[in-house]
């Protein structure tokens, strides 16, 4: 491909994708584990967003795809608060437990639970010697 066929394809190609619902302009380009999920629809729940929130979740059982497109599902095991925060700010890390014959790679991730919500977080894949399980961090101000 020509140079000037590289440009005029490509940026017709590029206001294409603009255009698109499924590409958001905060999301890196370069994310691969992001799995995208349709728009929230205003009669959905809202996602959890501090510590007791997650505590009464869990349990749950949350969908997400693999870098290869299959269905993953994970079950919040353990939501941990973190000790030494500063004041004003809630830290806490939620411990999820998934197949060990799926793996996910460590990054942005959607998960929709049961309920309909969904949230999008960045998890850190930890391999143990029962399966595998997945990590995120939280630090919020309170």
């Amino acid at each position: 491909m020509k140079k000037r066929e590289f440009l005029t394809q490509g940026s017709v190609l590029a206001s294409g994708m603009l255009a698109s619902p499924w590409v958001s302009a905060s999301a890196p380009a370069s994310s691969t584990a992001h799995t995208p999920s349709p728009p929230a629809s205003p009669s959905e729940a809202q996602a959890p967003q501090g510590l007791g929130a997650w505590q009464a979740r869990l349990g749950e059982r949350y969908e997400t795809l693999s870098t290869l497109g299959r269905d993953v599902t994970l079950q919040l095991a353990e939501v941990l608060p973190l000790e030494g925060a500063d004041s004003g700010v809630e830290q806490f890390r939620l411990s999820f437990i998934g197949p060990r014959h799926l793996p996910l790679g460590e990054g942005l991730h959607t998960l929709r639970a049961q309920r309909g919500d969904a949230i999008s977080l960045h998890l850190q894949p930890v391999r143990t010697a029962d399966g595998q399980r997945y990590l995120a961090h939280f630090s919020l101000l309170s």
